[in-house]
């Protein structure tokens, strides 16, 4: 399958985002999002949202795929927003897993959730690879393990099989891999280590603090989303984690402050991060600059440094 075009390091469009970057007051970074969710609205609704990221100083937003269809709309925006926008492809784990589930037990299991396309699985992760070989990703994402959607061993396993070949297409290609992993905290942490993954983001993380101490422990990052404003477990993960350990991120549409902010975008992180200064007892402009840092160290595997606009 063609890839669409999507933006590569260096070149013109490095020194375009440079030009553009250059001109920004400040910098700020959201490192999962989901600008293609129909809630935008198709391409005018995305383009929108973009341009607001833009006014509120937003410098890099990774925006992750989660299905075949997501993936390639991911790759279309952008095409259209290089200096900005940087994509993320995967396979979410209620996608993983669809070609095993059962409707039945599944609708009533997950009343009101809708059935989860099935795809061919080893096709998408063929094209996955190819994007990540043609220099065209940022990382590989949304990928992971969800209990809630794996309430089975069959459907846990089939999660886990997919993880673990993309891990292995992030290694090969020394892409991160942002992680989704609600109920299956500890798993995924195992399987990274078992796959010799050393970079990742752990989006949302909703595990323990004490696990989440032992996952910044062993060097990989965790994205606090912009429900830091007001949710008390996010909060106390974003007090207790190492600052060099730490990102930002919305997860929009979703992950808003209150249930009637849908749907959430990138332009809310500056508030977002100046509520996590606030509840480290930090200077905000110090914490943006280290997050600046570490998205370098993330995304273009360097030592701290402010790079941020060549990446």
């Amino acid at each position: 399958t063609a890839l669409a075009k999507a933006p590569r390091r260096g070149g013109a469009a490095a020194a375009a985002a440079a030009a553009v970057a250059a001109e920004a007051s400040v910098g700020y970074v959201d490192v999962h999002c989901h600008l293609t969710h129909r809630a935008f609205e198709g391409p005018a609704g995305q383009d929108a949202a973009v341009a607001r990221a833009r006014a509120a100083g937003l410098s890099r937003v990774v925006v992750n795929g989660m299905e075949p269809r997501s993936n390639r709309d991911v790759l279309a925006l952008c095409a259209r927003h290089q200096d900005v926008l940087r994509p993320a492809l995967g396979i979410y784990p209620l996608n993983a897993c669809a070609n095993q589930i059962d409707s039945a037990e599944f609708m009533s299991r997950l009343a009101g959730m809708a059935l989860p396309e099935a795809f061919d699985v080893a096709e998408e992760l063929a094209f996955i690879e190819e994007a990540a070989a043609s220099g065209s990703l940022a990382a590989i994402g949304e990928a992971g393990m969800d209990k809630m959607y794996g309430f089975n061993d069959r459907l846990f396993g089939a999660q886990e099989e997919v993880l673990r070949e993309l891990c292995r297409i992030a290694r090969r290609h020394s892409l991160p891999i942002i992680l989704h992993t609600r109920g299956a905290e500890a798993k995924v942490f195992e399987v990274l280590q078992e796959e010799r993954v050393e970079l990742a983001d752990f989006h949302c993380f909703m595990g323990k603090r004490k696990l989440g101490k032992q996952i910044a422990d062993a060097g990989y990052f965790l994205s606090i989303p912009t429900s830091v404003m007001k949710n008390e477990h996010v909060q106390g993960m974003c007090r207790v984690l190492p600052k060099e350990n730490l990102l930002t991120e919305t997860d929009a549409p979703y992950q808003g402050v209150d249930r009637d902010d849908f749907p959430n975008e990138p332009k809310n992180i500056p508030e977002a991060l100046a509520s996590m200064a606030e509840v480290r007892g930090e200077s905000c402009d110090e914490l943006r600059d280290q997050i600046l840092q570490n998205y370098d160290r993330l995304f273009m595997h360097r030592a701290p440094a402010r790079a941020l606009f060549n990446a």
